[in-house]
């Protein structure tokens, strides 16, 4: 096992595909957890601390995939945010930018860097019970 400090920047440069395994509770934050992480995000003065978050390589050959052990309740909604963001960018930043490409990063992956961004994968894969509502936000980009 290796621990170590990292910025959000993990997420954009992590494995392809982030996988939340069926034994994880659904996702449960409410206003309040949105509100404290958020909180903790806007200070400039020092760097947030986000908590632990545990990945588990789920092929040691290829590590192009990994299980979220903890952290899916704040992975979940920093995409959630990321996501809002992008949306939220004007048309014309949104195709010519390094923040979108920077938040694409952030949300999905693509089999091979040559693929085009349509054929681009949401990064993060929740189980069973949060999948369909997690991916309908990516369904119009």
């Amino acid at each position: 096992m290796k621990a170590e400090a990292k910025s959000l920047r993990f997420l954009g440069e992590s494995p392809q595909k982030l996988t939340i395994p069926f034994f994880q509770r659904h996702y449960v934050w409410k206003k309040e957890n949105w509100e404290e992480l958020l909180e903790s995000l806007e200070g400039l003065e020092v760097k947030p601390f986000l908590g632990s978050i545990i990945l588990k390589m789920t092929n040691s050959i290829s590590p192009s995939e990994a299980s979220i052990i903890d952290g899916q309740q704040r992975l979940t909604t920093l995409t959630i945010l990321a996501k809002a963001i992008y949306d939220s960018l004007p048309g014309e930043k949104r195709e010519n930018s390094g923040v979108r490409r920077d938040i694409e990063g952030f949300l999905f992956y693509r089999l091979n860097a040559s693929d085009k961004f349509d054929d681009s994968y949401i990064k993060i894969e929740h189980s069973r019970i949060d999948r369909e509502d997690y991916t309908k936000m990516f369904v119009v980009r």
